[in-house]
């Protein structure tokens, strides 16, 4: 069976880029952890000789077009300072190496002309025996959604950067989503594969979120709201994402009302998928929220908005507190719940049956996305209070 499926998937390749005869075997995966720029080229190296070697003389003749998905964090689904900065790096190794190729990072513009859409993630994983970050990517045929080639490479512990870039660093919640992780497996699929559809579909939207983002990050915020809204206004635009981008944009311009409406649908978004992760920021080893005054005041309105939007939902919450890996089971275990308990005693102001409709849990650094223990923006996730929505009646 595992021969048969092999088969199949060289024949898609084969039958897919015009009857090359023999397809490589895949190198070996090296986990050797490198410096950013080296890494960055061995994969682009790897990734863009396997879709040359499979191409058949006759289309070697014309330039090929690509177009680069953001690459994001595997657990967060966040586009971070160093998923930015190997994209960059990726555009100018495939300029440089590989001249005969045009590729541009993804917009509608871009996306309409591809042929080909290259993705990747960034995976906190364990390799030569220590946790590494490694970067897996693939190249996707636009018209066949089939895989073409995917490499991967392990980054070295340098010093890079791991916050998240403004419009996700910024966002009230986690938005990972199931095209997230139809991204993901894509990022992860050998060649031949087919590419999960969730993320194929939904292409021309994400287009048009990393195009407002960009402009959100550079400070373009009109121009941004608008691609927001453009995105919002398609029938697979109505994303957590999507309303998370809106809320900032309408919050920075200062259209406080309008802020206020996208943070609602957001929460309605969440409760739909029983996603609501909202980052209330604890400082470290504390059960205080950071001493911001502005971010106060948005935990107020966020506070506000899930309440309301629960109560008419007929549903209730757990409220479940975590911690990041660093000091005891036993102090992070009680210092999650803490954390928990105090965000359920700042929803009683505009949430007064929150006794009766939810329910504290503290879960430690048990359930760690990153787990480094880092204590800085790397693992930021882990010192998070989440919502669960659940049935009322598991409450009593």
């Amino acid at each position: 069976m595992r021969l048969m499926h092999l088969s199949t998937r060289l024949f898609a390749i084969i039958v897919l880029l015009g009857g090359c005869a023999n397809a490589p075997a895949p190198a070996p995966v090296a986990k050797t952890p490198l410096p950013l720029d080296v890494a960055v080229r061995n994969l682009t190296v790897d990734l863009f000789g396997q879709f040359r070697s499979l191409q058949p003389l006759t289309s070697r003749m014309s330039k090929q077009s690509f177009v680069v998905d953001p690459f994001i964090d595997a657990n967060t689904a966040e586009v971070n300072e160093t998923s930015r900065a190997i994209e960059q790096l990726l555009l100018k190794e495939v300029r440089d190496g590989f001249p005969d190729f045009a590729i541009e990072s993804i917009t509608p513009t871009s996306l309409a002309v591809a042929q080909y859409v290259v993705n990747g993630t960034l995976r906190l994983d364990r390799g030569s025996g220590n946790k590494y970050y490694r970067l897996l990517s693939s190249v996707v045929d636009l018209k066949s959604g089939i895989v073409i080639a995917n490499a991967e490479v392990w980054l070295a512990k340098e010093k890079l950067n791991y916050e998240p870039i403004a419009s996700y660093r910024d966002s009230p919640m986690y938005l990972k989503d199931k095209r997230d992780e139809g991204y993901v497996a894509t990022s992860q699929s050998r060649a031949g594969d087919v590419a999960d559809r969730r993320y194929m579909d939904s292409l021309l939207t994400s287009a048009e979120l990393s195009e407002a983002d960009k402009n959100f990050d550079g400070g373009d915020l009109k121009r941004a709201l608008t691609l927001y809204q453009n995105a919002e206004s398609r029938a697979d635009g109505k994303t957590m994402k999507t309303y998370s981008a809106l809320y900032q944009s309408y919050r920075k311009l200062g259209h406080a009302r309008e802020s206020e409406d996208a943070f609602a649908k957001l929460v309605d978004v969440g409760l739909q998928t029983k996603n609501l992760s909202t980052r209330f920021l604890f400082s470290v080893n504390s059960t205080d929220f950071v001493n911001d005054p502005s971010l106060r005041t948005q935990y107020s309105l966020w506070l506000r908005q899930i309440a309301k939007r629960v109560a008419s939902a007929g549903v209730c919450l757990n409220i479940v507190g975590h911690s990041s890996r660093s000091g005891g089971e036993r102090y992070n275990d009680q210092l999650s719940l803490q954390r928990a308990l105090a965000v359920q005693k700042t929803m009683y102001k505009d949430f007064p049956q929150a006794p009766q409709k939810t329910r504290a849990f503290g879960r430690g650094f048990k359930e760690n996305v990153i787990g480094s223990g880092s204590d800085d923006a790397q693992d930021a996730i882990d010192r998070r209070a989440e919502f669960q929505v659940v049935d009322c009646a598991s409450l009593t």
